[in-house]
Order: C-alpha cells, then sequence, then structure tokens
C-alpha cells in the first residue's frame, strides 16, 4: 500500500493556488499523476504525461445577476471548440484519450 501511494499522486491546478503550488504538476517524479483543474484543459499549457482527460461538458462563466446586483459564477454547457480544446490535452507529449461524460447527442446539439 505505501509503495502504491508514492507511485500515485493527486494535485489540484486552479487560479486560486500559489505559484509554488501549482508547479507540482510539472514535476516528473510520480508515475501517475490525477490533476484535478478547472479551464486548464482548455489553456494553452502543455502537462507532461497527461493521458487521459474526462470533459463533464460543463463549464463556469461569470454572469451579473440583475436580481441580486452582483457577479455570479454559473454552470453552464461548454461548447464545441471548447469539448475539442480538452480532448487535445490528452495526449500532446503520449498517446492520450478524453472521456466525454456525457451522452453523444449531447456533444452533436453543442453551440
Amino acid at each position: 500500500m505505501l509503495e502504491n501511494k508514492r507511485k500515485l499522486k493527486l494535485l489540484p491546478l486552479h487560479s486560486k493556488l500559489s505559484a509554488e503550488q501549482q508547479t507540482l504538476i510539472f514535476e516528473h517524479c510520480y508515475e501517475r499523476k490525477i490533476i484535478l483543474a478547472t479551464n486548464i484543459a482548455e489553456s494553452s499549457i502543455t502537462i507532461p504525461e497527461v493521458k487521459f482527460v474526462i470533459d463533464c461538458g460543463y463549464v463556469k462563466v461569470k454572469m451579473f445577476d440583475w436580481q441580486a446586483g452582483i457577479d455570479k459564477m454559473a454552470v453552464v454547457p461548454c461548447g464545441k471548440s471548447s469539448a475539442s480544446q480538452r480532448a487535445g490535452r490528452a495526449g500532446r507529449v503520449t498517446d492520450g484519450e478524453c472521456f466525454r461524460i456525457y451522452h453523444q447527442a449531447g456533444h452533436d446539439s453543442m453551440p
């Protein structure tokens, strides 16, 4: 069990992390990395060794709530271009695969 813990590392990645914490995703000292990220899969960052991307089909966007008079983060379906960008993050350096956790019909109906 302890041997497996050294081989697997769970890493968050989002804008609220310090630069030092964000750079941990680029270290090559783990056999397997699981990166829990926000829209990083649509960015231009290439993270070595990413073989799999799991795409939920949604994105958070900032929207103004007129009734409350404040900005809110709303969860909305992503577009086809975003889904393609996410899929492209897998296998940038090696072979990879994207798993979409929504139906093909959902993908076909994306704007």
